[in-house]
């Protein structure tokens, strides 16, 4: 390899490494991002699901106590009903042994007319307090959690999804930068043979190595040029990745390219170029 090919072709292989460090690293970045938003969005999903769960374990313990509490106000009023007898009975039985003491033998035969029939009471031997059954509750509400948490995880996917939609479409609406863009591509007809254009026409590197483009009326012979495919009108610029020394111009379709002589290669139509040497950077307008 001579001093002036490993002299072109070193700055570009660390041209390229720091291309592909950029690339990881932004990727990486990416990377985090995107992991933040989906945790988020993770997040607000359980949040609701949590939600979800919570109150179907309330209205749970709400149908429990409301049956513990029938069965408690079922067994309230009956010991009041029987307190209530049992007051009465003692009643009864205080008269009768008052009466038993008296020496009015007409008093006691008038007394115990209203007294010999006991208080009215209630036959307590098939009055039963039936504790409450809560068989099929759990599993009742547990049928219902399921449902719930269908409807609502579908619910949620679907604004998730909604929600990146249109995130994604504010996006591109609000990014000026990319609002009228416009991806420019080399053209291989118009390669120099020393030219070596890799992924998808988009990239173009020196190389001592001739290609083997095919010959083509449109491509340069001598100077080591290319053209993008794409045609430019009004005012324009270029955001361009480099490294090594290359020069950037605007130029019209019928621009020579057989030969050296001095009008080949050079028919800018603007009258400027831009000359990048390494190391350094400079506005190409």
């Amino acid at each position: 390899m001579s001093y002036l090919l490993l002299e072109a072709e070193v700055p570009q292989m660390i041209w390229e490494r720091k291309l592909k460090i950029k690339e990881i690293k932004d990727t990486v970045d990416m990377s985090k991002k995107d992991a933040d938003r989906e945790i988020a969005d993770g997040g607000q999903v359980f949040i609701a699901l949590i939600g979800c769960v919570e109150k179907c374990r309330d209205d749970f313990n709400q149908t429990v106590n409301e049956r513990l509490k029938s069965t408690e106000k079922q067994a309230e009023d009956l010991i009041k009903e029987l307190e209530q007898e049992i007051e009465d009975l003692t009643n009864r039985s205080s008269e009768v042994k008052q009466l038993s003491q008296t020496k009015d033998h007409l008093h006691f035969l008038q007394a115990f007319r209203s007294l010999k029939n006991p208080p009215p009471t209630r036959d307590w031997t098939t009055v039963e307090v039936c504790p409450p059954s809560y068989v099929g509750t759990l599993r009742t509400s547990l049928d219902q959690l399921e449902k719930t948490l269908n409807m609502e995880m579908k619910k949620l996917c679907n604004d998730g999804e909604l929600k990146r939609v249109q995130q994604n479409e504010v996006d591109v609406t609000l990014d000026p930068d990319t609002a009228n863009a416009c991806e420019l591509t080399l053209d291989p007809n118009t390669a120099h043979r020393h030219l070596f254009l890799c992924e998808d026409n988009r990239k173009v590197m020196q190389r001592g190595k001739t290609q083997r483009y095919p010959d083509h009326p449109e491509r340069f012979d001598y100077h080591r040029q290319v053209l993008c495919r794409e045609g430019l009108s009004g005012r324009c610029y270029w955001e361009v990745e480099w490294g090594g020394r290359v020069e950037i111009g605007v130029t019209y379709r019928g621009i020579p390219r057989r030969g050296k002589g001095e009008d080949v290669g050079f028919n800018f139509c603007s009258g400027e170029r831009c000359d990048i040497p390494p190391e350094s950077v400079f506005p190409v307008t």
